[in-house]
């Protein structure tokens, strides 16, 4: 699977044929994930909350990912290509879903039990529009820590002042119609995605976090990744906030 072409799949059925819209749509980017993808989309669709559809994104790199996803069996899966590097991934996977929440996972974490109905239900009783867990943080396979998120809104937009990220990405969950507002995650941050997609939602959405942890996070430094990034995108997100209120 190579280029910008697009193949999709849904598991014995032609995309043509779906009728069905689920209430959550989860995209799962992998590249090189054969290793990890089979236990990666196990967690998600053994999940007890079941409409959902899981939608994965093979992007910039060829091995048996497909394959192990197809082998899964599981008519709820759909399966695409883009090109390489996350965001075009996810931008991929929005254009794809019909899920009117969408959730994010990585082809290399674990959704924990409960996980995605502790957030519908939180969808539900009108906690917010992007709603995250707590995470245990894996380190070369090593339980490490568990993140202390702040768990409302205000508290959410205190961290941001404060120049910390305050919603794990692999593990939120968000209404479809946070992100149409501001279109999508943008192509030009190859790192530091889920910052500016925060900074570009918050003057339209509430935050807020789960105090249960959700997801097991395999922690993978990125040597592309500079602090300098994020902290440049909230300084600049949240003065445009202060000053306009948009």
């Amino acid at each position: 699977m190579r280029g910008c072409s697009l193949r999709l799949w849904k598991v014995g059925q032609n995309l043509t044929e779906i009728d069905w819209r689920p209430k959550v749509s989860v995209i799962i980017p992998a590249r090189g994930s054969e290793s990890t993808i089979e236990r990666a989309c196990r967690s998600v669709l053994d999940q007890d909350f079941k409409d959902i559809e899981l939608i994965v994104i093979v992007n910039g790199e060829t091995d048996r990912t497909p394959e192990i996803v197809l082998s899964l069996g599981d008519d709820r899966i759909r399966l695409a290509e883009s090109d390489a590097g996350i965001v075009p991934a996810l931008n991929r996977g929005l254009k794809l879903a019909s899920g009117e929440r969408i959730a994010r996972q990585d082809a290399d974490d674990i959704w924990l039990p409960g996980k995605l109905s502790s957030q519908i239900s939180a969808f539900d009783a009108g906690q917010g529009d992007v709603i995250g867990t707590q995470m245990r943080i894996v380190q070369d396979g090593n339980p490490d820590s568990v993140t202390e998120y702040p768990l409302t809104h205000e508290g959410i937009l205190e961290w941001f002042g404060r120049v910390k990220n305050p919603i794990g990405h692999p593990s939120v969950a968000y209404r479809r119609s946070a992100i149409d507002k501001v279109g999508g995650y943008w192509d030009f941050f190859p790192f530091a995605e889920d910052f500016d997609l925060w900074m570009r939602m918050m003057p339209y959405v509430r935050f807020s976090n789960i105090d249960t942890v959700g997801v097991q996070y395999n922690f993978t430094p990125n040597p592309r990744y500079s602090h300098d990034v994020p902290k440049f995108l909230i300084r600049h997100y949240a003065a445009l906030y202060i000053v306009t209120g948009k």
